[in-house]
């Protein structure tokens, strides 16, 4: 009999980990929240903090069956520069990667966001000038509109 006060383990029936196969996952459960993975991509704890799963895509914590979803922030190394819960309006990747460029144009009202590569590639109005936004709180960097005069 489990004494006054002691805590019971929490597990999420039916859940399964897709690093390690544990049936159900124990204690947390990490959920993946990016657009492009299945609804049924979840880690343990111990998967997550080993960094299974894709490094670059937000998770949600679950710390019972009927928790409110807490959002983590993308895990990648110190090194790589990202900006968290930003879609690239061209290729849909998010967090965008490396530097990002914003519109300035008046008419996006700083919604169109690319990465580098959506950006070389012209894929919103050249016409129109844009920010460099090298890291996440940085300052803009005005650019001229990319089309030839």
């Amino acid at each position: 009999m489990a004494s006054r006060g002691s805590k019971r383990e929490v597990y999420h029936p039916g859940i399964r980990c897709d690093g390690c196969s544990e049936e159900p996952i124990t204690g947390t459960r990490y959920l993946c929240k990016d657009d492009g993975c299945e609804l049924s991509e979840s880690l343990c704890s111990e998967c997550y903090e080993a960094n299974k799963g894709v490094p670059t895509h937000m998770y949600a914590k679950l710390e019972t069956p009927m928790s409110i979803l807490t959002f983590l922030p993308p895990r990648m190394d110190k090194e790589t520069v990202y900006h968290p819960q930003i879609v690239c309006t061209g290729c849909g990747a998010t967090p965008i990667v490396g530097p990002r460029y914003q519109c300035a144009s008046k008419t996006c009202a700083d919604h169109v966001n690319l990465c580098e590569e959506c950006y070389q590639a012209g894929q919103h109005a050249t016409s129109h000038p844009f920010s460099l936004i090298a890291e996440p709180h940085a300052f803009k960097v005005a650019l001229n509109p990319r089309d030839d005069p």
